[in-house]
Order: structure tokens, then sequence, then C-alpha cells
């Protein structure tokens, strides 16, 4: 079960898909504020420019990077008749967990690694409180004391949000069973909660997750525990039943 544990995990952390996916949500990050980097007629500092960027191109297309490396890997084990051969190993309850562990890991990783790397490159403009962060009242305090734990904890609750909405990439694939399908259903339902929910119902703005806009923390985790309950409870669901077929 351990090796089978590392060697799902190697199969996708070292995948071209989730290369790329690592990739892409740095440079979604540094891009945003890239000028910013190198100008010289005003102080900006890594916090100031690491929260402003959170909140720019990586805030749209996270749902879609944290499912690139393994959300579809479910299908793959079904279209290939390995599904079979593990049943023969391990019972239908130990994959799935196995699958749900495997594949969470990997889509919090993409962000955190990704965010990781981005905030290293602003800490060249060095880090201090700042006024004009975009820090909410939530958390100024956080902030005012500790710039660097602020950081950290909006990039752990991106490490999170790619667990989360990789496990809801992965449980709708064993409804639709379509690999495409599998990847941009967390996007869609990101996006269109996103829009019709802000300004109206914000606790329930899947957007809130990771970007700590309210400063709530409490409702930010019970938001993603929900859906993540949601994503597992599906998935288990699905595998647990017989006859899994592609067609």
């Amino acid at each position: 079960m351990k090796n089978y544990i590392k060697n799902e995990f190697k199969r996708g952390f070292f995948s071209k898909r989730n290369l790329i996916a690592i990739v892409l949500c740095f440079l979604s990050i540094v891009l945003y504020k890239f000028e910013d980097l190198f100008n010289t007629y005003w102080k900006v500092e890594a916090s100031y420019l690491f929260t402003w960027s959170t909140r720019g191109f990586i805030g749209i297309f996270a749902p879609i990077l944290v499912c690139l490396p393994f959300a579809d890997s479910y299908l793959d084990d079904v279209d290939s008749g390995m599904q079979k051969y593990l049943y023969i190993k391990i019972t239908r309850l130990k994959y799935g967990v196995i699958k749900l562990f495997v594949n969470g890991l990997l889509g919090g990783l993409v962000l955190l690694i990704g965010s990781f790397l981005s905030f290293l490159i602003f800490l060249s403009r060095g880090i201090y409180v700042v006024k004009d962060a975009n820090i909410l009242n939530g958390l100024a305090d956080l902030y005012t004391k500790s710039p660097f734990g602020y950081i950290f904890l909006i990039i752990f609750c991106m490490f999170i949000f790619g667990i989360v909405f990789s496990t809801l990439g992965l449980s709708i694939s064993t409804i639709i069973k379509n690999k495409y399908v599998s990847m941009l259903f967390p996007f869609i339902f990101y996006m269109i909660l996103s829009v019709f929910l802000d300004g109206v119902i914000d606790c329930l703005n899947p957007s809130r997750l990771m970007l700590l806009i309210d400063g709530r923390i409490f409702t930010i985790f019970l938001y993603d525990f929900i859906l993540f309950v949601i994503g597992v409870t599906i998935f288990l669901i699905k595998i647990l039943k017989s006859g899994d077929v592609i067609e």
C-alpha cells in the first residue's frame, strides 16, 4: 500500500502537466505585478506585491491549474484496466482513499509551490508593513505583527483551496466520465458562483476561499470543509459501486 501511494504521487508530481501547472501558477502571480518589481519611483515591498497579485490572474485560473496534475487519474485507471488489477491487491475503499489523498495533495502543492516561489521573487524588494498592502480589518492585526505570518496564511489557504477543488474535479469524473470535464467543472462551478453570489451571499462566494477578502478565517475553512466533504462523498460512493465503465 505504501509503495502504491509513493508510485501514485511520483506519477503525478513528476508529470509534465504538474510542472506546467506549477509554472503557470508562478507566472500568473509574478507577471501581474511584474512592472512594480522594477519601479524605482515609489517604494513597493513583498507583502504589497503578493497580496495584490494573488487577487489577479491566479484568482481566475486556480481551479483549472489544481486539476491538471491528477484529477483525471481515476478515468485513466478505468480506461487502462489498472483499476481492476488494483482491486485484486487492495480494497475499493483503500483505492479511493489513496486516490483522494494523492490527488488532493498534488492539487494543493501546485498552488503552494507556485505561490511560494513567486513570493521569494517579491522578497527582492524587502518586506515591511505598509498601509496600501490591501489588508482588510479582519487580519490587519496579524499583518501588523507579522507580514510573513500573513503571507504564509494566504499560501496555506491557497494550498487548502487546491486540495478542495482538485477533489471536486476528481469526484465529478466518476459521474460524467470525461477527462476534460473533470478539469473544467471546478472552474465553471467557481466562476458561476463567484459572479452570481458576489455582493449577494458573500460567504458562499468561492473566490473568497483563497484570497482572504473578508478576513473571516473560520468561514473560509468551514466552506472549504463542506466542499471537500461533498467531493469525497461523491467519489467514494461512486467507486464503491460495481461496474466502473467508460463509454
